[in-house]
């Protein structure tokens, strides 16, 4: 099967008064057409950069794509001008973001910020969009959806905003969502509804989804593959099941090392020592080697690529990660 999308080699450099920050550094990532594809790491390991890069959404002036393609549908993205862009964003390929709050237009109603979404990209008439827009609202299981489209934004609790953005999104059809830590902002039960709804929705349509998390346990309730991210690396991929139980990474390693025994059983919480790299001048070799207890003379050095160890599980670790 071909995938959805395809990111080869990407970099991307910003250009600030101290000189060139590279902060994504040859990102490789496939999805599949209908998948999960979680993209796990720390605050500031390129995530989001990664998801705006794809979207085409990197400031003009700072940023820059120095190397690498992105394919999407057999398109190439790098490159294309804004306006071929304007049709992909919200028809092709949509986005959920952290804090609706901050993506919805506070000085406008929900049926009136549907309706202009459905109309630009599905043609519709006004009279056509609201309908549309009530039958999503529902879709996303909002109680009273046709009072909900006269409502503005801050009548509306934050688990309600997330899915009447998550209906945004899926609403003209997109096959790929980036869905950019889409539960952060919300408490744990409402984060487990939301990701319950989006992985079902998803699946009814057959909608890929490149889901940005921090969390682990996020990854594990809805992905069927994880990709490992750190200070603008992919370090590990591979299937949840085979990252999650049998990491290979000393990063991937260290995350899990510092999660919660989900079992119940009670273990030693570790926190990883330092922080995650400046980008301005990062160190060589490995990024992750003045973190990991098990670096040597040649992680300082050169840079490990990501390597098959398995069926579809890859690292990029010198050690291959036999310590494991």
């Amino acid at each position: 099967m071909e995938p959805l999308l395809r990111i080869s080699d990407l970099h991307v450099d910003f250009l600030g008064y101290a000189g060139v920050t590279r902060v994504l550094n040859g990102i490789d990532l496939e999805l599949f057409p209908g998948e999960f594809l979680g993209l796990v790491g720390e605050s500031g390991s390129g995530k989001s950069l990664t998801a705006n890069s794809v979207l085409g959404l990197l400031p003009k002036r700072s940023a820059r794509i120095s190397k690498g393609s992105i394919m999407f549908e057999g398109q190439e993205l790098v490159g294309k001008p804004e306006k071929e862009f304007q049709s992909i964003r919200g028809k092709k390929i949509s986005m959920v973001f952290q804090e609706p709050m901050n993506a919805l237009n506070p000085s406008f109603k929900i049926g009136t910020q549907m309706a202009e979404i459905l109309k630009l990209h599905k043609g519709l008439t006004s009279k056509e969009a609201k309908v549309e827009s009530v039958r999503w609202l529902s879709r996303v299981r909002i109680p009273h959806p046709e009072r909900i489209v006269n409502e503005y934004p801050f009548e509306l609790s934050g688990g309600m905003r997330q899915r009447v953005l998550l209906a945004m999104a899926l609403g003209c059809g997109a096959k790929l969502l980036l869905a950019d830590e889409p539960t952060t902002a919300l408490d744990v039960t409402i984060q487990a509804q939301i990701l319950q709804l989006m992985k079902e929705t998803a699946d009814q349509l057959g909608t890929s989804v490149l889901l940005i998390t921090h969390d682990l346990a996020v990854v594990a309730q809805t992905c069927r593959r994880v990709a490992v991210m750190y200070s603008g690396n992919i370090v590990e991929s591979g299937p949840v099941g085979e990252v999650l139980h049998r990491p290979r990474h000393p990063y991937t390693i260290a995350l899990l090392q510092a999660l919660p025994n989900p079992d119940g059983k009670q273990n030693d919480l570790r926190s990883i020592p330092g922080s995650v790299p400046n980008l301005l001048t990062p160190p060589s070799g490995c990024r992750f080697h003045p973190r990991c207890t098990l670096a040597e003379k040649k992680c300082r050095e050169i840079r490990p690529l990501l390597t098959s160890i398995s069926e579809n599980h890859y690292v990029a670790c010198w050690r291959d990660g036999h310590h494991a």
